[in-house]
């Protein structure tokens, strides 16, 4: 098909309307520069269902001539990457949102043990009105509180369930109280 036919059938990725002098095609042949990487979206009139494509279009010139006479253009299909794109990012909202709004505290830390994230709760929970006292190594931790097993005899920092699982990669069931 034509970029002319195309006209109202194509969208960016944003889902705003792809104006027709917009499309890789098109400004290739009009600057003589090669366009790549840019994302289409495409209704196929058989099946009515929407296809995504990444388009590279690379201006031809006759030997000489100053202007390019006709475009090469490669399409490829990306509409099962786009639409598993969208579904993770939808999947990591609803999460945030389930992180965010748990009545317990909660705090994630990487593997080096640095503090990554807190939620609402664990803010709260613990007091911490300054953004920046978020950002902590869990050795510190230590400094701020003691947790003991039920028997009431104090759990040593290497053996609390973080610094555990960090070092085993698994936890065992373990219940404390924290103090």
């Amino acid at each position: 098909e034509s970029t002319a036919s195309l006209a109202g059938a194509t969208i960016r990725a944003d889902g705003s309307p792809f104006p027709a002098e917009e499309h890789p095609s098109q400004v290739a042949l009009r600057t003589g520069h090669p366009v790549q990487d840019v994302v289409m979206g495409v209704r196929n009139r058989r099946d009515n269902v929407q296809r995504w494509l990444s388009i590279f279009a690379a201006p031809v010139f006759r030997t000489g001539a100053p202007r390019p006479h006709e475009v090469f253009c490669v399409f490829e299909d990306i509409t099962s990457r786009v639409l598993s794109e969208r579904a993770l990012r939808a999947s990591e909202v609803q999460l945030e949102t389930v992180f965010q709004n748990l009545s317990e505290g909660l705090i994630i830390a990487d593997l080096k043990g640095n503090v990554t994230r807190w939620n609402r709760a664990a803010i709260e929970m613990n007091g911490y009105p300054d953004r920046q006292e978020l950002n902590l190594h869990i050795e510190k931790f230590a400094d701020l509180y003691e947790l003991r097993d039920l028997a009431g005899v104090a759990v040593p920092f290497a053996n609390w369930p973080l610094p555990r699982l960090l070092r085993e990669g698994a936890l065992p069931p373990l219940e404390v109280r924290i103090r």
